[in-house]
Parts: structure tokens; sequence; C-alpha cells
């Protein structure tokens, strides 16, 4: 009868065997760091719309980036009138894969301080690489749609009722994924007429005016008139009886 014998040592692997599970590592690894060099394609999500800032795993940039944001509304807004805002790529970063917006009453530090509505698809350019955003409601910010390099945006936005109040456009942007900038500002803009809701002036009332019998003057009543003599009709001032 013949023996099976089993060796108790363990298998060894081929040096290639060993590689597989290295490669694989290797591999995830670097599609991790392409994806954190990206800006989520989708643009900003609904939890960046209190404080506008990405979940990035990293803290954001001091300063502006040299990004700059701008208007057209000059020193003053007129209340339900349309403005064109703009953002634009600086000297020291020349493009921004994403970017976030809104209009805030001044020193504004959540959602709930946006005021006024962009106007969905008055973007430049054209491109399909803009939309509102995901906060609710969805006009209080603008967003960008793809994560391809940019250099400028514009988009039109209508000013609030009267009574809100001086305002400023925030702004963050994104160079890639770990590599952002929050809370950049334009100059305030004031309300026009000074941001105070106006209440209508008060009516003015007149009484009638009673014509006056002046034939008995000098018999039963003593008459002054202004000017001396007048006659009583529009020549005369002012006429007191007695």
């Amino acid at each position: 009868m013949c023996k099976v014998m089993r060796s108790n040592q363990p298998a060894t692997r081929s040096p290639a065997g060993r590689l597989q599970p290295l490669l694989l590592l290797v591999l995830l690894s670097a599609v991790t760091r392409h994806r954190h060099a990206q800006a989520l394609p989708t643009g900003a999500p609904q939890e960046a719309c209190d404080n506008m800032t990405p979940n990035h795993q990293t803290h954001s940039q001091g300063g502006t980036g040299g990004y700059e944001v701008s208007h057209n509304m000059g020193t003053s807004y007129t209340p339900g009138h349309e403005y064109d805002i703009s953002i634009k790529a600086g000297t020291d970063h020349p493009q921004f894969k994403g970017f976030f917006c809104q209009v805030r009453k001044e020193n504004g530090d959540t959602a709930a301080s946006a005021v006024g509505a962009f106007v969905n698809g008055s973007y430049t350019p054209a491109d399909g690489g803009t939309r509102l955003s995901s906060c609710t409601p969805a006009d209080i910010g603008v967003t960008h749609t793809t994560n391809l390099d940019k250099t400028s945006r514009s988009f039109k936005w209508k000013a609030p009722v009267a009574g809100t109040g001086s305002v400023q456009v925030w702004c963050s942007f994104v160079k890639v994924k770990l590599l952002f900038w929050v809370h950049v500002k334009s100059d305030v803009v004031k309300e026009a007429g000074g941001g105070a809701p106006t209440s209508p002036p008060h009516p003015v009332t007149t009484s009638p005016t009673r014509a006056l019998n002046l034939t008995a003057c000098g018999t039963s009543l003593g008459c002054y008139r202004s000017p001396d003599g007048c006659a009583g009709g529009d020549d005369c001032f002012g006429i007191m009886t007695q």
C-alpha cells in the first residue's frame, strides 16, 4: 500500500505573487491622489451653504489668493434691480477649478443672511459650467458644474427688497482640492436711500377759505388790510377784521 506524504512546510509564493498586493496598493494610492487634486465636479454641496468651506480634509489658505470679486453696483444698489457680478483669477493663481458665491448682508456669516437672487441661465461664458447652488432656495448662490480650469465667470443678480441694508458679495475658490480660499469678499454696497423702510408722508388737508364781506368795513367792522387800502381780492396779502 502506498502512503501519501504531506509536508508541514508552508507553501512558498513566487516573487510575482508577492508583488501583486504591493502593485494594488500603489494603484490605489495614485487614484486617491488624483481625486484629491480635483474640485468636486458637480459644484459646492448643500453642507457648504453656511460656511462656504469645502470639505476637503484641510484648512483654507489665508488671504484672497489674488482672486477678485467685482460688480457694477457702484457704491449703492437699487432694490429689485439686476446687476452683474464677476469673479476672476489673479496673477498668483491664474486659474481655479471650483467656486461658490453668495450675496450676503454686511457681516453675515450664514446662508440665512444671503439676500437677493441669482438669475438662472445668466452666466458668462454660457458653456454650461455654472449652475444655481444646492442651498435652499437655490438662487441664493451660484457654483461650478465642471472641474476644468477657469479664469473668470460672470452672473446676474437681482437685488432684494427695500429695507435689506448694506450687502457684500462672498465667494470661495478652489484651485485644487487641497488648495482653496474662502470668504473672498467684494467691497460693501449700501442700499440706495439708506436702507431703512420708508413710510408714506402724512397727507396734508386744507380747509376751504370763506369769502369775507368787507362792505361793513369802517361802519360795523374794523378792518386792517395789507397792503393798506387793498380791495380784498388777490391784491391783498392779508385782512383782519374785528
